[in-house]
């Protein structure tokens, strides 16, 4: 069994994954990821859709953020602790095909911190409420060097093949890092997604032969969805919200 977190498959996320494992950075101090975009359109938002009914268990935390959460948890490891916030800044909403008002419950805004295991802390601020926002972009700062993943196309689903920028003590800049050709082994034109998503498959069927679950597997799921949990809880409770490492 598998989740489908295909991003784990794009190339500069995978590059990151062996450099952070390769101890680019060294031990993390923080890592930051902004996720911003929104209606640009006199700032009113589209009609009332099913992702805007929390009863629905959806919303932009839990639709996007457990994609980049699942990330961080891959390049960092387990997470021990959470806070957040969720907020729904456009309320207000018409139905589709009516010019009736309904209200949207979903959050729309979210910003959470985590606290690693391992050490080291990451931040996001995420919404589909933010006009004219700048996107998508990931920062890792550590005691040995820095990366970060800018995307520099529309929306939040890293791009197949990425760019990657680093530096390390004694650079001036950052400076855009090669990423090899074996985690780009082809180009799939039909949709951006579709390279992170065969890859994926390729594990799943690798998993099918050799009777294991490739990550990310079930347990992955499990443990974002804690985390997911917890930044719930904290957002109603205004508390930090511990995460048990077993269990």
């Amino acid at each position: 069994a598998m989740i489908a977190h295909e991003f784990r498959f794009a190339s500069a996320r995978m590059r990151v994954k062996e450099l952070i494992d390769e101890g680019y950075v060294g031990p993390l101090h923080m890592a930051v990821m902004t996720l911003l975009t929104g209606p640009t359109n006199g700032f009113q938002p589209g009609p009332l859709a099913d992702r805007d009914d929390a009863s629905r268990a959806i919303g932009f935390l839990f639709g996007v953020g457990s994609h980049y959460i699942d990330c961080l948890r891959h390049w960092f490891g387990e997470v021990i602790s959470a806070s957040g916030q969720l907020h729904t800044h456009f309320s207000d909403r018409t139905r589709a095909g009516s010019s009736e008002i309904a209200h949207a419950t979903a959050d729309g805004t979210f910003s959470l911190v985590l606290q690693f295991a391992n050490g080291g802390w990451a931040t996001m601020v995420g919404s589909r409420e933010a006009p004219f926002g700048p996107e998508g972009r990931v920062e890792i700062y550590g005691r040995n060097g820095t990366l970060v993943t800018p995307q520099a196309e529309p929306g939040f689903n890293p791009p197949a093949h990425g760019t990657l920028l680093g530096a390390k003590p004694g650079d001036r800049s950052l400076q855009e890092l090669p990423i090899p050709k074996r985690l780009e082994p082809f180009a799939d034109d039909r949709d951006n997604r579709l390279m992170p998503f065969r890859l994926l498959v390729r594990e799943f069927i690798r998993g099918i032969r050799e009777g294991v679950s490739p990550g990310p597997n079930f347990y992955d799921g499990y443990r974002c969805q804690q985390i997911l949990d917890a930044v719930r809880e904290s957002s109603a409770t205004g508390h930090v919200v511990r995460i048990p490492l077993q269990g």
